[in-house]
């Protein structure tokens, strides 16, 4: 377990960052919301009060059942306005906007003299930024250079053009007269007018009278009339995400263009598409509608599916974990956070509480859905345990590499380090590092001054390790902490403990945004780099590095095995997996190690009179010598106790985590499978 105090002060300047920042991200969301909310209370005092055109408004849809999304419905809303009198009628389209209708002449003066509404930009597409749709110094500017084309005096020579113009259409009139077949007349108007406008403004005679709604330019006005008029009455059309990735919404580019191509072609301006734009209507495609609202039910069923089968997990999870004892004072938005705070000494605070209240289970929240429990009764612990380094990898592949790697475990491959051990204990008792001094074991105990245990063993159990294991003789235990290798691994651990135990950092986006995940990949690289150094220098081929320590008289280390084991297939480790196992037993070779040391020597100076039983059989099996062999470990008995002891007490490895991927039932608890949060 690396110290937790090792990086408090970078720890305390992070948390003042992210809490200034976080106050001020909450300050601007309530600012905002507070000026939104005011805004909106305002407007529906004031909308309040004006008329409505029918008093069966609905809380969420506002009055769009009784004014559907068509063209037909802005008729309605003007027919209502004079028959009930009123100038002004307010209509909600859904529970956040309001149109105002207004029929008077008097309001709609004030109205004129204002900017023009977010409805125009909706025409954008269509007629782009021209007279109808633009605001401001553009339409003056426009409405300046334009004047000509609508002076009186030019309309003189095309009296010939309406005449012959409405000749065509008084022989079709009077052919469904003498048949005695009704006229429907507006589009047979909107067809003369538009052949006199292709006529007198662009000098081209056309025969759209002739082929009447079926002309693909008709045909696609009348369309987007219709998508304009649904756009404005129908709120998710509103938003041009999600109109434009509606079926409507594709048919309505495809319409414009086809507009756009016509209008190219002829030169034509907007002036017949606005005349018939509020006038025109036709029916909207049912098709268009029905398939809409399969996908809107589809997606609505998904949602509610996927919500229920959520929420019924969470239920089920806050039931049976309700039942598992839990630390008092749990907050219903942070769980045990104020409690267990994110860094390592409160995962021995939960260690101790289980132990001095004598539970085998326990369960900690870490915000409002995410629980772990935590178990210290050993039968318990035996149904989890049978539920990428071999820490970290899962299944067959922690199955292949463990089988891989078990030579580098037996007891007889410790024969030869021996006199590493002695070696590198040697320079922990002459020199101990202690920030930027060095200071003897031996020189403190004569001043009774305390050891910082931890900080040197740490230091000890690295230089064995590599010597041992990679056959690297570095110079850690000289420079002490101030190691890239060893602040990077207390960086490490102490995030890792972090990611754990705050909610928002177990999300991997987050976490690598923050200041804190730049510098845990920044710690990465310093502790894989190292990793590589000191394996760099045995990469040789199998037969060749075989041979070079036969030579030599050595036994295979730790790396050496991974260079050289290969399975049944005759396939060996990938350089991934080398790097991977080698970084997983450097760390957990001289972390755990160093923890378990700590903890024994911890104790025995707790407990004296054991101290000095250990010293006793210490002194009796070396029998005058100052070096320990490998022959004399097996005589350490009660020093063999005391270790396994201060193991048990204090665990090096303090948790291991498994997902619950299905019930199991723990010293009559049941744990749902539902508490596997990743």
């Amino acid at each position: 377990m690396a110290p937790y105090g090792t990086i408090a002060d970078q720890g305390n300047m992070a948390g003042i960052v992210l809490s200034i920042l976080g106050t001020a991200a909450l300050a601007a969301a309530l600012w905002l919301g507070t000026r939104w909310l005011y805004g909106y209370c305002r407007m529906i005092y004031y909308v309040g009060r004006i008329p409505k055109p029918t008093p069966n408004g609905h809380w969420l849809f506002g009055h769009i059942f009784e004014l559907p999304p068509c063209q037909s419905t802005m008729i309605k809303m003007i027919a209502r306005n004079r028959s009930t009198g009123h100038a002004l009628t307010a209509s909600w389209v859904g529970p956040f906007i309001s149109l105002v209708a207004i029929t008077h002449p008097e309001p709609l003066k004030q109205l004129l003299k204002e900017p023009k509404s977010w409805i125009y930009h909706l025409l954008l597409p269509w007629l782009g930024d021209g007279l109808l749709v633009s605001n401001g110094p553009k339409w003056a500017r426009n409405r300046r250079l334009l004047t000509p084309a609508f002076h009186y005096e030019i309309l003189k020579p095309y009296v010939d053009v309406y005449n012959s113009c409405s000749e065509v259409l008084l022989n079709k009139w009077s052919a469904l007269a003498q048949k005695n077949e009704p006229v429907m007349a507006f589009e047979s108007v909107s067809l003369l007018t538009l052949d006199v406008v292709l006529q007198c403004a662009f000098s081209f005679k056309s025969d759209c009278q002739d082929t009447g709604t079926h002309a693909p330019y008709i045909k696609a006005v009348y369309e987007l009339s219709e998508w304009i008029v649904q756009r404005v009455i129908y709120p998710p059309y509103q938003s041009n995400l999600f109109f434009y990735l509606s079926p409507d919404g594709r048919k309505f580019r495809k319409a414009c263009k086809l507009v756009h191509d016509h209008s190219e072609k002829l030169h034509i301006c907007a002036a017949h598409a606005t005349k018939v734009l509020l006038l025109s209507e036709t029916l909207s495609s049912h098709m268009t509608g029905v398939f809409l609202s399969i996908l809107g039910t589809a997606f609505l069923a998904a949602a509610l599916w996927l919500g229920t089968r959520w929420l019924y997990g969470y239920c089920r999870m806050i039931y049976y974990i309700g039942r598992i004892p839990s630390p008092p004072n749990r907050h219903w938005l942070w769980g045990h956070l104020y409690e267990f705070p994110a860094c390592e000494a409160s995962l021995l605070k939960i260690g101790s509480y289980n132990r001095t209240k004598g539970h085998d289970l326990t369960s900690v929240w870490f915000g409002p859905f995410i629980c772990a429990v935590y178990i210290s009764h050993p039968e318990a612990f035996k149904q989890v345990l049978k539920g990428d380094g071999l820490l970290v990898s899962n299944g067959p592949k922690w199955a292949r590499n463990r089988r891989l790697l078990t030579p580098a475990f037996h007891y007889e491959i410790l024969k030869p380090y021996v006199d590493v051990y002695n070696s590198c204990s040697e320079v922990l008792l002459v020199t101990c590092c202690y920030g930027d001094k060095l200071n003897k074991w031996s020189a403190l105990a004569k001043k009774n001054e305390p050891v910082m245990a931890f900080e040197s063993v740490s230091l000890l159990t690295l230089d064995v390790v590599l010597q041992c294991a990679f056959s690297f003789k570095s110079d850690c235990q000289d420079t002490g902490a101030r190691s890239p290798y060893i602040q990077g691994v207390y960086d490490l651990s102490e995030w890792v403990v972090q990611r754990v135990m705050y909610a928002p950092y177990q999300s991997d986006l987050v976490f690598h945004l923050s200041p804190d995940g730049k510098k845990f990949r920044k710690a990465c690289k310093v502790v894989h780099d190292h990793s590589e150094k000191a394996s760099g220098g045995s990469k040789m081929t199998e037969g060749t590095l075989g041979a070079s320590k036969k030579a030599q008289g050595k036994y295979l280390d730790f790396l050496d095995i991974l260079l050289t084991a290969v399975d049944e297939e005759g396939r060996g480790l990938s350089d991934l997996d080398v790097r991977n196992e080698a970084d997983t037993f450097m760390f957990e070779g001289h972390d755990t190690t160093a923890s378990g040391i700590s903890w024994t020597l911890y104790l025995l100076a707790k407990h004296p009179e054991h101290q000095e039983k250990c010293r006793d059989e210490i002194r009796t099996v070396l029998d005058g010598r100052s070096h320990l062999e490998f022959a004399d470990l097996p005589k350490l008995q009660y020093t063999h106790w005391c270790i396994k002891e201060a193991m048990r007490l204090y665990p090096p490895v303090q948790h291991i985590y498994r997902n619950a991927n299905e019930d199991i039932l723990l010293q009559g608890y049941l744990v749902p499978r539902e508490l596997c949060n990743k």
